[in-house]
């Protein structure tokens, strides 16, 4: 009968030189043996990691009945690597730090020149995507200098990253953006402004009350006759098209003057959306009343 060690099959020894864990050590070097099964599985997970699919590949560690240190074997080690430095180039940080944490790498593996400019690189694509919360994780993980954060082209990112996180209403993300890059309250009350001007001409009350409330616009902008002027438009509009949802709110969060309110155009108005709400909508007819009938 043949013996039970010459039917397994010898992986690679854990090589306390390839610097991608604590698993390996240099007075100990651990040699597993798998059967022609197990291998099999070796494989598949080592293409799901490949694939981009760590956290598949992983769990499957536990349903192929693999030994526990099999993410410290080099070869899954090697494939782990290949594609967390495939996430940290698109800025994938939180991807990036799953594998980091399950895979226990190295602090020299973490801070090799390869991996940082692959960070780096990262940085400025997470931007191009408005992906501001994954490109911060990254910031942090690899705890990247000011002096690349100031760059001209993180700037420029970041600036673009803002823009574009305003006209798709993720104002919590300029924010976020704002403190995380160091951009200037100066910019930001800019492209804010702009922003809230587009905003209120195609009628997005909404948006550009959270643009106002999260930015806070100053009080200066808000009763200017430009912003004022759009304001009072969004009124009228909402009169003759008979919406009252967040009128009487809105109106008070943009402070319009008591004489607009007063105006005949105005009062003739209110009274014709209050007939079409006593029927459907006393709660907005109520609070049309109190707001009109002064």
């Amino acid at each position: 009968m043949q013996k039970l060690e010459e039917n397994l099959i010898p992986v690679q020894q854990l090589d306390s030189q390839i610097g991608y864990g604590n698993a390996a050590t240099e007075d100990a070097k651990l040699e597993k043996y798998l059967d022609p099964k197990q291998q099999e599985s070796l494989n598949k997970i080592v293409a799901q990691i490949k694939n981009g699919d760590v956290a598949i590949g992983l769990v499957n560690k536990e349903r192929f009945n693999l030994p526990e240190e099999i993410t410290q074997y080099p070869e899954v080690q090697s494939a782990a690597k290949e594609v967390a430095i495939n996430f940290l180039k698109k800025g994938y940080g939180y991807d990036v730090a799953g594998v980091m944490k399950v895979l226990n790498w190295s602090e020299e593996f973490i801070q090799s020149s390869e991996v940082r400019a692959a960070a780096k690189e990262g940085v400025v694509a997470g931007l191009k995507e408005l992906a501001i919360d994954s490109v911060l994780r990254v910031k942090e993980i690899f705890d990247l200098p000011e002096e690349f954060i100031q760059s001209s082209e993180v700037q420029s990112a970041a600036k673009e990253a803002v823009v574009g996180c305003l006209k798709k209403s993720s104002v919590d993300n300029v924010v976020k953006a704002k403190e995380g890059f160091g951009l200037s309250e100066e910019f930001i009350q800019s492209a804010a402004k702009k922003e809230m001007i587009i905003s209120l001409g195609a009628g997005s009350i909404k948006r550009a009350l959270e643009i106002k409330e999260k930015i806070n616009l100053p009080e200066e902008f808000i009763q200017s006759p430009e912003v004022q002027a759009l304001v009072k438009g969004w009124v009228i509009a909402c009169f003759k098209k008979g919406k009252s949802y967040e009128l009487v709110e809105s109106m008070e969060k943009f402070n319009l003057p008591e004489e607009f309110i007063q105006s005949p155009e105005i009062q003739t108005a209110a009274q014709k959306l209050l007939l079409n709400l006593m029927g459907s909508d006393v709660f907005s007819a109520i609070k049309i009343i109190k707001k009109f009938n002064k």
